[in-house]
């Protein structure tokens, strides 16, 4: 069983205009995984995420970073924010400096770190995420997905132990969005735990580990992200859609035309390997799905 390596215990936090947009709220974030938060607008997704590195402190209940509680004073913040990073949805928020290279090195040289080993951690992180040939182009020359992916360098070269992003892929072309979610999977892989928010279900679906549903400040349901999509009940109550490549799935297997599999393929290509493994072709009459021997 996976440690928990952040956990909110029945927090409540109230903004100044008397907003209440956490309602005892707990949720335990397994160490090494993929979470993603989902929930409509107002649902509380960004307010709790800021809670995981300090930005905002409960009014009751508590934060625990590996089972200690967060300390809120500005030696406990700094260390905290040394193994949390987090990329704000909004990049022009995040990045200030006059070029990338400087923007990037802002953590590190805040730590005191020596010259010469911030310069080492820099051209690793540079390198790993493309952004060498950029590192002397202003930030507000870029576009936005190259804004997207120096925010995210900006937090890696402090090598935390948790990475957290508020909607990564919003507002990203394709191309981009599918570069960002590549680099999140090596970071993952290298043991890097990933808690992101999303309105965008079948990225949720096809990424993500465990899945947490918001509506008004509670979590209302978790768990992998197939069995939590296929709670009609709780998609209703979170005006949520059921990922496109689990509606068909489900519906091919319904319909006899796939057999159920003890996974269901979280992505298009997934399933589009699976048809062609079964044969699955139109039929010729009544415009019905045929598995060919059946």
């Amino acid at each position: 069983m996976r440690q928990e390596i952040l956990t909110a215990d029945k927090i409540t936090f109230t903004y100044l205009d008397g907003t209440t947009a956490l309602h005892e709220l707990s949720v335990k974030i397994p160490q090494g995984r993929r979470a993603a938060f989902v929930g409509n607008n107002g649902a509380g997704k960004t307010t709790l995420l800021l809670h995981f590195n300090g930005i905002n402190r409960p009014d009751d209940g508590e934060v625990r970073y590996k089972e200690r509680k967060l300390d809120y004073s500005s030696k406990g913040i700094k260390e905290l924010r040394k193994n949390i990073g987090y990329v704000f949805q909004d990049t022009d928020s995040q990045l200030f400096a006059g070029s990338v290279y400087q923007d990037i090195s802002f953590g590190p040289v805040n730590l005191g770190l020596p010259p010469a080993e911030i310069k080492v951690k820099l051209e690793r992180v540079m390198r790993e995420t493309g952004l060498l040939a950029l590192k002397d182009k202003p930030p507000h020359a870029l576009s936005h997905g190259q804004k997207k992916v120096v925010a995210i360098a900006g937090v890696l070269v402090m090598e935390p132990e948790v990475l957290i992003l508020d909607e990564p892929t919003a507002g990203l072309d394709q191309v981009s969005a599918s570069r960002v979610m590549d680099l999140l999977n090596s970071l993952n892989n290298t043991g890097t735990t990933i808690i992101f928010s999303s309105h965008n279900m079948d990225e949720v679906y096809a990424w993500a580990d465990i899945v947490f549903v918001l509506k008004d400040g509670t979590i209302i349901a978790e768990g992998r992200p197939a069995d939590v999509f296929r709670r009609r009940s709780v998609l209703q109550a979170a005006s949520l859609r059921k990922p496109l490549v689990l509606e068909l799935y489900d519906n091919l297997v319904s319909r006899g035309c796939l057999p159920a599999q003890a996974e269901a393929p979280a992505t298009g290509e997934a399933l589009l390997l699976l048809l062609g493994a079964h044969d699955v072709r139109p039929e010729t009459r009544e415009g019905k799905s045929h598995v060919a021997g059946v």
